[in-house]
């Protein structure tokens, strides 16, 4: 088993997961401490302890990940274990997405097809 420890201090919750999913495609690495810090703020060790694993099975890379109980504060440890590339789907699927950005999206086509429908029947 290797174990590889990165830290995330200064990166931005998407340059974070870009780092995380990088560590993840190095077949080699089965355990991961990431240093995420715990005074400046906590939007790093959230995502990590509560999206990370599912947007990481959403893309195909990892069956599951087990977290290790750590003493030390701003850092976060666990185990990948890899998903079964002949059941999963590619581990290419795209990037993990930032849900704001979609759901503002979402919210400017609605607009706009509200629009055009309005436009199309005037009162």
């Amino acid at each position: 088993m290797t174990h590889i420890e990165k830290d995330l201090h200064g990166l931005t919750l998407e340059e974070a997961k870009a780092a995380i999913i990088q560590i993840i495609k190095f077949p080699q690495v089965n355990k991961i401490t990431l240093i995420h810090g715990y005074n400046r703020g906590v939007v790093l060790r959230n995502y990590i302890w509560t999206q990370m694993a599912s947007d990481l099975r959403a893309m195909g890379l990892t069956k599951q990940i087990r977290f290790f109980a750590d003493d030390v504060k701003g850092r976060t440890t666990f185990l990948v274990i890899r998903a079964d590339k002949s059941q999963s789907r590619t581990a290419s699927i795209g990037d993990l997405i930032d849900v704001d950005a979609f759901l503002c999206q979402i919210d400017i086509e609605e607009e706009l097809a509200e629009s055009i429908e309005d436009s199309a029947n005037p009162p």
